[in-house]
């Protein structure tokens, strides 16, 4: 894909086909109805790095086949939709109106202009008021919507300016680690209102599969039978695709394969269309395939006995740092020691009577923060 690059960026240049952020952001900028909807649509794929339409088209596309697949009980099925199926769309329809809302207010109301985390809704408060406060209904959906719209992205930004932005930092560092705060904030207000916490209990298949994240302690938690999955069915669930779809909660190795395939597409379109202009698509997919690999020779035996492992919080990071440090004499020992201590953090983590008031994103967020911080200042000294 690299080698094929330069000409396909001349190519590009010739036809116009495709476009990149910066022309999102330019339409957006301008006022256009059209330019806001694909914008708001490509926060989508933002929360898994990517900012690309056909990326989203498709990731959107293979998570229906998804839930077909699961509700029809194929053997095809793979991960499904992270065991949410009945509240997958009241999900959707939480992080869409989140998404919307927050590119409305704070770039017409407030008047920010260019690039801001207007995508924070779909991976931090939004969820939690649909999967972890009982049966989803019309009232927990736009409160979810309109708290995700202006807390995350409001924490998030302002981290931007005064922390990861005059340390030279990844934007990452201030939006893991303002999302993990947005979605603490977000929770304990939730609980102080009456339509949140309404004795409304979720229907059994509802609950989604990684038991874990409920913000309950660990032995209230309820316990579900580990799935009986070869190895191969691991490594294939999790590793091509699989992981990448927990980073937008839908946890679909389906749409998470759909996301690369629109993206590669995509990337031989216009190279510039996929990953906010940086031109590193080939990288951000290797390196995220990679690591999740990595992470599943070490954690796939727990996946089996458990029923579930953490290995998406190391993609997560290298996701992160990949477009910072691009040597991969620094990247590939990176993803090597990410793959093994960040999963083993998150699993401490929720031993811990803090982080099990809370859902899992809670400390997943946090510590990939951290862990991204941490690298930056390690590689830094190798770098030069």
């Amino acid at each position: 894909m690299n080698c094929a690059q330069p000409g396909l960026l001349a190519l590009a240049e010739q036809t116009k086909v495709g476009f990149s952020l910066g022309d999102q952001l330019t339409g957006a900028g301008s006022g256009s109805v059209f330019w806001n909807f694909i914008y708001s649509f490509t926060d989508f794929g933002e929360g898994a790095f990517f900012t690309d339409t056909l990326g989203t088209l498709f990731m959107f596309a293979f998570a229906l086949l998804s839930l077909y697949l699961e509700n029809s009980k194929s053997k095809f099925a793979g991960t499904g939709i992270c065991g949410i199926v009945n509240k997958w769309y009241w999900l959707i329809g939480c992080q869409a109106l989140g998404i919307f809302l927050a590119n409305i207010f704070w770039r017409f109301v407030v008047g920010w202009e260019g690039w801001f985390p207007s995508f924070t809704p779909l991976v931090s408060v939004a969820p939690i008021a649909i999967l972890y406060f009982g049966k989803p209904n019309l009232k927990k959906l736009l409160t979810g919507a309109i708290l995700s719209a202006i807390l995350p992205v409001f924490v998030c930004q302002m981290l931007i300016t005064y922390f990861s932005g005059p340390l030279s930092l990844p934007a990452f560092a201030s939006i893991g680690a303002g999302m993990a705060l947005s979605t603490l904030v977000g929770t304990e207000i939730f609980k102080l209102l009456p339509w949140m916490t309404k004795n409304d209990p979720a229907p059994a298949e509802e609950t989604p599969v990684m038991a874990e994240e409920a913000p309950v302690a660990a032995e209230e938690a309820p316990t579900a039978p580990a799935p009986q999955k070869t190895a191969a069915n691991l490594v294939f669930e999790r590793v091509f695709g699989g992981d990448i779809s927990e980073l937008y909660f839908w946890g679909s190795n389906w749409s998470g394969l759909g996301l690369f395939l629109g993206v590669a597409i995509s990337f031989l379109l216009n190279p510039l269309a996929g990953d906010g202009g940086a031109g590193n698509v080939p990288e951000m997919m290797f390196i995220m395939i990679f690591t999740s690999a990595v992470g599943m020779m070490i954690w796939g035996p727990r996946y089996q006995k458990a029923g579930y492992a953490f290995t998406f919080e190391s993609v997560l990071v290298m996701g992160a740092l990949v477009g910072t440090f691009p040597a991969w004499s620094l990247i590939l020992p990176t993803a090597i020691v990410m793959a093994i201590v960040g999963p083993a953090i998150i699993h401490w983590s929720l031993t811990t009577k803090f982080f099990q008031r809370y859902a899992a994103c809670v400390p997943v967020q946090f510590f990939a923060s951290v862990l991204v911080v941490i690298a930056c200042y390690v590689l830094r000294l190798f770098a030069v």
